[in-house]
């Protein structure tokens, strides 16, 4: 051989070996949100339709429509266009759709805390731009994590992404919690459960099913529908194009479907082991009824005035003095048609209560002196009309502050119990940054904020224990279960919902406290100044309400140790909510364990 001539036949032009080639160094799949699998720009069409599909969702499972099958796929939009982006995007989009939740369901949120607190109207709608801003980053939140691709593709996702929510439904710090699981209300048979877990509970298979349901579309109709994984037809990743999904969705599936059917049959029997005798125990009392209850039942009265005033501004004498005769006429009209207790809703007393011999505080002294005379002819009143029990929402003052109260006077004796409004209506009751809105808008109409009670809300009415709440307090799980316990039963709540008008917050209000009835075992009445004042019993169902706008009194014969029972969850409480909140903490974790080894062992 020659030198410098190759050991191998020359066959033609040299040409690099494809081993000379410089190679590239081929970058291992990403398992995180690194990339998406559709452009951005592919996203604004499906981001819209997301968002305005889950407003109108919102609208038909909540007030007005009030429509449960609603809720069954509310949570399955931002699920959809959320998958496969990064942790900002997805943040993005579920903020959006987030958005769209919160305007559906609380739009009149602003111009009523305005109304309420004396505000600008203006600022009314600010209120509401900033309180669906804020609240709808609870969507963000829940997409970030439930929708995080390492996540998704476990069997477990599903679960995974309910107990997520349930977690941040929970623990958020909401002016007013909605629950997800309060939208099956008109189901008894899937509520009852409640009974056990809590509305948590039914929130966490609201999502469950919701992210089973869009699992088992992507794994059906994925291939075919490219459009429905928001990708070209051609997938690069198994996971994503349909392929493996049913294997690893179908065990889990199972397990919620017999979850369902156990969830339904526990509802089912417990609403048909009801006797006849329970059954009786709480009736309504119609114009042909008898003067006087069967004992040992308890006729009541939930009045509701229809009366419409606000306290904080200036109201006549006269015209205070009038209303005050008008309640009377009430309770004296309940009493001939056999009520022994009679329930007045919140705030309804013309003027500040005074206890006998309570001096008065930060008041003039000629309103101070209407005050206790006509809180005087109060107590004479029910002293004259026998042994009735007359329960009224009144506003207070004494050394230690301002109240929102709820006076129970019972006769002939005289007996006098109080109860303090203990968590405070922001914005209403109490306004976050007084000092701030008050150097840019002056001295706000709302005097000073009203101080938190602190005296107990189980009061003896009737001879049996029972749970006073004011306004919304009663749409708060843990806050009403607290205020009850073994010997309680009933529940009391008085509420004044006229600063919200005609928008679907009475009924949205109402819905909300219907599942405390479940919850605790017993049932309850609702006094609402223009309404819906309502009875329900202890199953959650609605055994009569009143219509919005109109004086009407609801008369119901109950016998308190038959309609009452009491729970689990009245003893487990949160269990289902603090599991959920434990397990969302280890995958969120897990979830950053693991992008940081990811990140350590990739290449440079």
């Amino acid at each position: 051989m020659m030198a410098g001539m190759s050991d191998e036949p020359q066959t033609g032009p040299l040409e690099p070996r494809p081993e000379q080639e410089p190679r590239r160094e081929q970058q291992p799949a990403p398992r995180h949100d690194v990339r998406d699998i559709a452009a951005p720009a592919t996203r604004l069409v499906p981001a819209l339709v997301a968002t305005l599909t889950t407003a109108l969702l919102t609208a038909l499972a909540f007030a007005p429509w009030l429509r449960p099958e609603a809720v069954l796929v509310l949570f399955v939009p931002v699920l959809w266009v959320t998958r496969g982006l990064g942790p900002r995007r997805r943040l993005w989009l579920g903020w959006i759709c987030g958005l769209g939740l919160e305007l559906a369901k609380t739009y009149w949120v602003g111009p009523a805390g305005a109304a309420v607190a004396h505000l600008p109207g203006w600022l009314g709608y600010v209120l509401t731009a900033v309180h669906a801003a804020f609240y709808g980053l609870e969507l963000g939140l829940f997409a970030v994590v439930a929708g995080s691709r390492t996540l998704q593709r476990s069997p477990l996702w599903p679960l995974a992404a309910a107990a997520i929510w349930v977690a941040i439904e929970y623990f958020s710090p909401r002016i007013f919690p909605w629950f997800a699981g309060n939208a099956l209300h008109s189901w008894l048979f899937a509520v009852q459960s409640a009974s056990l877990l809590g509305v948590s509970w039914l929130s966490l298979l609201v999502v469950w099913w919701n992210a089973t349901l869009l699992t088992i579309a992507l794994a059906l109709f994925g291939r075919r529908a490219p459009w429905l994984m928001l990708a070209p037809a051609a997938a690069p990743d198994r996971t994503e194009s349909g392929r493996r999904l049913p294997a690893l969705g179908v065990p889990l599936a199972i397990v919620l479907g017999v979850v369902i059917i156990a969830n339904s049959v526990f509802g089912l029997v417990r609403l048909n082991a009801e006797t006849d005798a329970e059954r009786a125990a709480l009736r309504l009392v119609g114009p042909e009824a008898s003067l006087k209850p069967v004992a040992p039942a308890i006729r009541f009265a939930v009045v509701q005035p229809n009366i419409i005033e606000d306290w904080w501004k200036a109201v006549s004498r006269k015209r205070r003095t009038a209303i005050f005769e008008q309640l009377v006429a009430f309770a004296r009209a309940a009493v001939q048609r056999g009520a022994s207790i009679v329930i007045f809703p919140e705030g309804v007393f013309p003027f500040h209560y005074q206890s006998d011999g309570a001096p008065c505080v930060d008041m003039e002294e000629d309103y101070c002196t209407y005050s206790k005379r006509f809180s005087a002819r109060l107590r004479a009143t029910v002293r004259a009309l026998g042994t009735v029990t007359l329960v009224l929402g009144s506003l207070r003052r004494d050394k230690t502050g301002h109240y929102n109260s709820a006076i129970v006077l019972s006769g002939p004796g005289g007996r006098e119990q109080l109860y303090d409004k203990r968590v405070l209506l922001e914005f209403g009751e109490t306004i976050p940054g007084r000092r701030t809105l008050e150097g840019i808008f002056g001295p706000l109409p709302l005097g000073r904020d009203l101080v938190e009670g602190t005296r107990s809300p189980r009061l003896r009415i009737g001879g049996r224990e029972a749970s006073l709440s004011i306004c919304y307090e009663a749409i708060l799980p843990r806050v009403m279960r607290t205020s009850s316990t073994e010997l309680t039963r009933l529940l009391i709540n008085l509420t004044s919902d006229e600063w919200f008008g005609d928008t679907p917050e009475p009924r949205f209000h109402l819905l909300l406290q219907q599942m405390r009835s479940v919850e605790l075992g017993v049932p309850l009445l609702r006094s609402a100044n223009t309404g819906i004042s309502a009875v329900v019993d202890r199953f959650g169902r609605l055994v009569a309400s009143s219509r919005l706008n109109s004086a009407s009194t609801i008369l119901v014969d109950i016998d308190l140790d038959r309609a009452a029972r009491r729970p689990l969850y009245a003893s487990l409480g949160e269990l289902i909510a603090w599991l959920s909140l434990v397990a969302s903490i280890a995958i969120g974790v897990g979830l950053y364990l693991d992008r940081r080894r990811t990140s350590s062992s990739s290449p440079a």
